[in-house]
């Protein structure tokens, strides 16, 4: 058989995306603080796009749910969006006599602008100053108790490095030896930086010397100053890390720089006084029978220490009032805030529900009529670069502007159904919450799967019961013996309250979680309860027993 090259022609259909529609699926997957600085960025980039000076001008529509005439069937309200409109500049710049009028009238308004932000932002020169709360991070107060102690200079620089080696909880994950290490390279440097500091010899023949410090006064001086901050320093060793270690870990708060969660727990109730109810007990049980309290085997522990039922419960109390994050998880003063995109509020009037877009601070936007006109004069002198540049410019700022009305629309239809169909959630809470898929939200727009997505990822909506991500909204179902569905939040929240009430001396296996849920007209298997349970991180009952 011979093999022939031959030729043929197929026919096949595929779909691309153009940057337009790329740029605004983006938009449409930004929340709002990215969508901020978008935008923000935006203007900085295109003259074209100015933003709408009292922009409370422009006015969006929220949306109502109507109880009883969307409840078959759902449809999105039309957003109106209000454009701004521009009357052309009453001067005629066209004049062939003075081709430079347009650029002048620019700068012109640039001066006035600047004049008018300068008169409205005036301050009174007499004014004192708003005073500015200086933040101290959670590490830098550490180093400023540590600079207290009575260290040498190289324990002060060690410690200094073990602190910074913190992580957010408050421990310490990086091996002594690596900080040992690091502190005696950057000890190394500093000594060569005092070899080469160094002062010559001075010349008897300067006539500064006649205003030279008495010797024994500079030698006074030198031993109040850290004994000559000119002598070199000498190199640090893990001893000395272990040492300085544990008067870190016996600073305010205690247990930071703990290595682990052992080592935390002791350094806590060390900086508690001998006389307090259940300290000793606890110190005993952290450093002899650590692993069998960790399992809960109290009656070992009785035997190991020979302590009454009376003593373990007391130094079991005392230990759960020990913190094991001595860092908060918080290492900085700044804290995270969540915006929501969102707000689910009811007309106390009517009782119906409002789906508002939070839009307070997306600035409106419009074409700068000023460059605009300098478009328009491009084009009719033929000026094919400027016109070609302008023009770009003209179409980004003409798309960003239809792209937000286009996303605010999107964003608003998407929400609404979900208030739709989670109407019962924002009247009467998470008790209420029903069975939703993605897939109902895409039939009730007509928007595709993927887009439902994107507008439900990193997106919040703020309701009378908190703040929730719009994930939230979306779980699985499972049937009850009524025959009805329930969402699988539900059952966890059930579950989670059958635990919370159980007896703490006997707390409930799976299968009794099981009956209990049977209890309630819920009827899930005990491998889905043990995975449930796992989900919300909530141990086995073995470790949930409080002696």
């Amino acid at each position: 058989m011979k093999l022939r090259p031959t030729l043929s022609t197929t026919v096949s259909l595929s779909q691309t995306l153009t940057p337009q529609q790329i740029q605004y699926l983006k938009l449409l997957q930004m929340p709002i603080q990215q969508l901020e600085q978008k935008i923000e960025e935006e203007i900085s980039e295109n003259p074209l796009l100015e933003t709408v000076e009292g922009g409370e001008n422009i006015e969006y529509d929220t949306v109502g749910l109507d109880s009883e005439s969307q409840e078959d069937n759902f449809t999105a309200e039309p957003i109106t969006y209000e454009e701004t409109t521009y009357e052309p500049a009453p001067k005629n710049i066209d004049e062939p006599k003075d081709p430079f009028e347009f650029y002048r009238r620019l700068w012109a308004e640039d001066e006035l602008a600047a004049r008018k932000y300068n008169f409205d932002n005036y301050d009174d020169e007499e004014s004192e100053p708003f005073p500015i709360r200086s933040n101290v991070s959670f590490i830098e107060n550490m180093v400023q108790q540590l600079r207290l102690q009575p260290l040498k200079e190289e324990e002060l620089i060690l410690g200094e490095h073990i602190l910074w080696n913190v992580d957010s909880d408050g421990y310490l994950r990086t091996p002594l030896e690596e900080i040992v290490d690091d502190t005696n390279e950057y000890i190394l440097e500093k000594n060569l930086e005092r070899e080469r500091a160094k002062i010559p010899a001075i010349n008897s023949e300067n006539p500064a010397t006649q205003f030279m410090i008495e010797p024994e006064s500079k030698v006074m001086v030198e031993q109040v100053l850290n004994n000559n901050g000119s002598k070199l320093l000498a190199p640090v060793t893990l001893d000395d890390a272990e040492r300085v270690l544990k008067i870190i870990q016996s600073l305010d708060p205690p247990g930071v720089a703990s290595r682990d969660l052992r080592e935390c727990l002791i350094a806590q109730t060390l900086a508690y006084p001998v006389d307090t109810p259940g300290r000793n007990e606890a110190l005993k049980i952290l450093t002899e029978a650590y692993e069998p309290l960790t399992k809960k085997h109290f009656q070992t522990i009785q035997k190991m220490l020979d302590l009454t039922p009376e003593q373990i419960k007391l130094a079991l109390n005392f230990i759960k009032k020990l913190n094991p994050k001595p860092g908060g998880d918080d290492t900085a003063p700044e804290l995270n805030s969540v915006i929501p995109d969102f707000i689910i509020e009811k007309d106390y009037e009517t009782g119906e529900l409002m789906v508002v877009l939070n839009e307070s601070t997306i600035p409106a936007l419009r074409i700068s009529k000023t460059y605009e006109q300098m478009r328009k004069e491009a084009q009719r002198r033929k000026e094919k670069e400027a016109t070609a540049w302008l023009k770009a410019k003209y179409d980004d700022a003409k798309f960003l502007i239809q792209a937000l009305s286009q996303r605010r629309a999107t964003m608003l239809k998407v929400m609404t159904a979900i208030a739709q169909r989670q109407k019962d959630f924002f009247k009467y809470g998470p008790s209420a919450l029903k069975p939703l898929i993605y897939k109902d939200i895409s039939e009730d727009t007509g928007l595709d799967v993927a887009t439902v997505c994107r507008i439900v990822n990193n997106k919040f909506v703020q309701t009378d019961f908190g703040t929730f991500e719009l994930k939230y909204f979306f779980s699985e179902s499972l049937p009850t013996d009524d025959g009805e569905e329930v969402s699988t939040k539900v059952i966890k929240q059930v579950i989670k309250e059958i635990i919370n009430n159980e007896p703490k001396d006997q707390p409930y296996s799976d299968e009794k979680i099981v009956e209990e849920l049977k209890k309630r007209g819920y009827n899930v298997a005990r491998r889905t309860v043990a995975k449930y349970r796992e989900q919300m991180k909530i141990p086995v009952a073995r470790l949930r027993k409080e002696f």
